[in-house]
């Protein structure tokens, strides 16, 4: 399999994996990574790494596609629903609330996202309380009465969490 750039370096011989098959959602295969490349391709930006997988019963045919689930050991990050970030050209911000119920607008770093939750490498401390579809209708320092949004009440939290 080849993995991207930003997860590469977390990709250790030995990490444990799931190999899955869509058309077969039952089958579920453990795995772990033998062997890497080493490097980068060039092109692709991309770590060529292998699995070894036990297949003795032919659940997986020669040459599927399935899909691989890689526990990783990642560096620390703060996650927060995709909702909450506000893009101003290419700089990313979170409407945090400080203290007297202000927003700030603090730049973060995004490390990754999968379209639904962000991880920012910096610029948000856990347990903060965030603004989340903040728009460009708010300013900066402008006093906002907070309504808090429970977990159970939406798939994203109003808060930063760690990740």
């Amino acid at each position: 399999m080849y993995l991207d750039q930003k997860d590469a370096s977390f990709v250790r011989v030995g990490n444990h994996a799931v190999i899955s098959d869509s058309s077969r959602p039952d089958i579920k295969l453990a795995a772990s990574i033998t062997r890497t490349s080493g490097q980068l391709d060039p092109k692709t930006r991309t770590l060529l790494a292998e699995l070894d997988v036990d297949n003795k019963q032919g659940l997986l045919m020669s040459g599927s596609f399935v899909l691989v689930s890689l526990k990783l050991k990642t560096a620390p990050a703060v996650e927060i629903p995709a909702s909450a970030l506000l893009m101003k050209g290419e700089q990313a911000f979170v409407a945090v609330i400080s203290s007297g119920e202000k927003v700030k607008f603090r730049p973060v770093i995004i490390a990754d996202s999968d379209g639904k939750t962000v991880r920012l490498s910096s610029g948000l401390e856990e347990g903060e309380q965030i603004v989340l579809n903040p728009g460009f209708g708010i300013s900066d320092n402008e006093q906002i009465q907070p309504v808090m949004v429970e977990e159970n009440q939406s798939s994203q939290p109003p808060y930063a969490k760690s990740h």
